[in-house]
């Protein structure tokens, strides 16, 4: 049934006034702040973007879409739940309403993130228990809701530890196919952390109320273990049979299981929500008994029991005046509104629980199964989670983990997976990762059209879509602050090489001067990010002159670039940096000796020095064992240096090797599917790297633009037993 405006007139607001403060941004919809009769409230409004330039018809499936949501969640009552307070309309955009709801003070992520060892036992509890009321309220509802984009991200806490659901976009009304509370829904439609096996299959995902309580245990497996939950492979390889056999989402996050040390009840509780087959998961309304009976348990006339090591919960970061209802100065206020808020939630509680039971006992009993995890003889898309990395703030600039411990370890190995193709051959690929989004463009190609083009690959769906194209051939690609950010390269349509700087803004989508040009045009440099700095290293400024000048930017405080007292050992270009450890390592082109594999390393500090006191010039490079290979390329962030592929004497070779800096010399640990040259590489996460196109053969740039590559891999470091 299409919803429109007229649905929300009983819901619409009159006196809402802007408070001029950003609360979030998402891929769909910006959230700021409001006031409605003196209360600072959270307002949740579409991407102007959206609704611009398209047609009648998309316009108005983007507006019924968010019409049912307001409708959905104005019918939605319960504490632990965000509490709608109805839309208002600006004058600037009065067809389409804007939500305003209860203003939280934190997301549980961020909650976790900045006190993951200091957050008391009993608040632990009492936030899953939080979860698991709202969670039941909305599955005992009929039909039943199922919320399908529960997580850590989407649970907000109040200043006082008191957690509530929020973001209700995703959730669906389940017309039941069976008494399973199932029906067919989309692919794999929340965060990938938490999402359960049964909503990757692509063909015909069929599923309902046991997604959310899989999500659940994913939360309380994040609240006790302090870690983001990023699973393993979903597969390992066999020592005897080289096979790859399937593991349990249970094994694939045993380890953050094993540091849960919490009732042995609960951890039960948690596997058992955590199993492959949603049939033998249990009822959310059947967790939530569970947890009141420990959260009972723990406590004694309403104070914390002795066998409890209690500490104090750590204060969020944001300040009180902002956000908190409750006078700061009342404290005696304070307490008894809490005590009346907590009979009122005790009273709603129980309500729930009659509803519940009443439900789950119109239901079967689900089967057990018990059919253990096959072998995989054939590695599929679905097998795989993959886990973002950009899962946290991104304000920050969230450099990936060092991948080559893994593989130094010994069993471990690289187990390979073809992706969709690039839509065109690539060699000499810049790549950027943000989350489950690949950007890639071209060094090198073929054809010139491709050269001025944004590709982004999506992990989750495995396609392939363009950014508007940013004015730059053969850029450099680098994530800064959360940013998509390109340097340099030249121009598209007078080939003059660019100081340019050009940051793609999401919301608008189109490249803006969010941070300031260069100083030099540079052509192909050495782009990385560090802290807060951006270093911009070498290239060319013509057609054969080389730089050996280096410039850095403090991106959180962007005013201007600073060229540091601290050169290059040679003119460079076409470098490869990586921050590895405590040092910037760099292979690139020198041109003093025309090799493509020079290598040398440098003190991160020495450079942050430069940049902040202009220490003079001086021996501070170290020059390494030069890379086995010409025109290898380089994981960024790995620690020790790993490279993948390259030229050995005119023949691509598909080595993968790192460098031991014990022994002076690089050390071979794995193989490539197709032995190449000049490949783009990034590290998706600690265990998954990414390798997109190349050249198949060696000799002149002719020769690499007739041999390159659409091919797309992405490699999984995997026990081999």
């Amino acid at each position: 049934m299409a919803l429109d405006n007229d649905q929300l007139k009983d819901v619409t607001l009159r006196g809402v006034v802007r408070a001029n403060k950003d609360l979030g941004r998402g891929s769909f919809c910006k959230v700021f702040a409001v006031k409605y009769c003196g209360l600072l409230c959270a307002a949740k409004e579409i991407h102007s973007i959206l609704t611009e330039g398209v047609n009648e018809e998309e316009k108005q499936a983007i507006k019924s879409s968010f019409v049912r949501e307001c409708h959905q969640c104005s019918v939605i009552r319960h504490p632990n739940i965000v509490q709608f307070i109805g839309v208002w309309y600006s004058t600037e955009r009065s067809d389409l309403p804007i939500m305003v709801m209860e203003l939280m003070d934190q997301s549980l992520t961020s909650y976790i993130e900045s006190n993951a060892n200091k957050i008391a036992i009993e608040t632990k509890i009492s936030i899953l228990h939080d979860v698991s009321l709202g969670l039941s309220y909305l599955h005992a509802r009929d039909p039943p809701v199922v919320h399908r984009d529960l997580s850590s991200n989407n649970v907000l806490l109040t200043d006082h530890f008191k957690a509530k659901i929020s973001d209700l976009g995703l959730a669906k009304i389940i017309k039941a196919d069976s008494k399973r509370m199932t029906s067919r829904l989309t692919t794999a439609p929340g965060t990938l952390t938490f999402m359960p096996p049964e909503t990757m299959d692509e063909s015909d995902p069929v599923y309902g109320t046991p997604v959310d309580v899989f999500s659940f245990a994913v939360i309380a497996v994040h609240i006790f273990s302090g870690e983001w939950p990023a699973p393993a492979p979903a597969v390992k390889k066999d020592t005897k049979t080289k096979s790859l056999i399937a593991l349990s989402e249970k094994e694939r996050r045993q380890r953050y299981l094993d540091k849960m040390i919490v009732d042995t009840m609960l951890k039960k509780l948690v596997e058992d929500c955590l199993d492959n087959d949603p049939n033998d998961r249990p009822a959310i309304e059947v967790v939530c008994e569970k947890i009141e009976q420990l959260k009972e348990a723990e406590t004694t006339d309403g104070r914390p029991s002795k066998k409890i090591n209690v500490s104090t919960p750590v204060a969020p970061h944001a300040k009180k005046e902002d956000f908190s209802v409750y006078p700061s100065d009342h404290k005696m206020q304070q307490t008894k509104n809490l005590e009346m808020q907590q009979a009122k939630d005790q009273q709603a509680k129980e309500h729930k629980m009659q509803q519940a039971k009443a439900a789950k006992a119109a239901l079967d009993q689900p089967n057990k199964s018990g059919v253990s995890p096959p072998v995989v003889p054939d590695v599929k898309k679905q097998d795989f989670y993959v886990t973002p990395l950009h899962h946290q703030d991104t304000q920050q600039t969230m450099e990936p983990p060092p991948v080559v411990d893994a593989l130094q370890a010994q069993g471990h190995s690289i187990t390979w997976m073809t992706c969709a193709n690039l839509p065109y051959s690539f060699y000499d690929a810049s790549v950027a990762v943000d989350g489950e989004a690949v950007y890639v463009t071209a060094g090198g190609a073929p054809s010139s059209i491709t050269k001025n083009v944004i590709y982004c690959y999506n992990i989750g769906t495995d396609k392939w879509n363009t950014l508007p194209k940013p004015g730059h051939d053969c850029g450099i690609l680098q994530m800064v602050g959360g940013k998509l950010v390109i340097f340099g390269g030249e121009d598209p349509v007078n080939y003059t090489v660019l100081n340019k700087v050009s940051t793609y803004n999401k919301d608008s989508q189109i490249w803006d001067s969010h941070f300031p040009n260069m100083l030099n045009r540079r052509f192909l440099p050495g782009v990385t990010v560090h802290q807060e700095y951006v270093i911009v290293m070498g290239g060319l400024s013509s057609l054969d002159k080389y730089y050996d000048s280096i410039e850095m930017l403090n991106w959180q405080q962007p005013s201007s670039w600073i060229e540091i007292s601290i050169h290059l050992p040679h003119p460079m270009g076409a470098i490869k940096p990586t921050i590895s450890g405590k040092y910037l390592i760099i292979i690139g082109y020198e041109q003093k000796g025309f090799r493509y594999n020079t290598t040398y390393q440098i003190l991160f500090d020495t450079l942050r020095l430069s940049y902040n006191q202009r220490i003079p010039q001086g021996d501070h490079w170290k020059h390494l064992p030069n890379a086995p290979y010409y025109f290898t390329a380089t994981v960024p962030y790995s620690n020790p240096p790993l490279i993948i592929g390259g030229d050995a004497k005119n023949v691509p070779t598909a080595d993968i090797c790192f460098l031991d800096i014990s022994k002076s010399s690089w050390v071979k640990v794995d193989s490539l599917n197709i032995a190449r040259k000049q490949v783009g590489v990034a590290a998706i996460n600690s265990t998954t790297i990414i390798v997109i196109g190349g050249s198949v053969k060696g000799g002149s740039s002719e020769a690499n633009k007739q041999s390159s590559l659409p091919t797309v891999e992405i490699g999984y470091i995997l026990p081999n037993n």
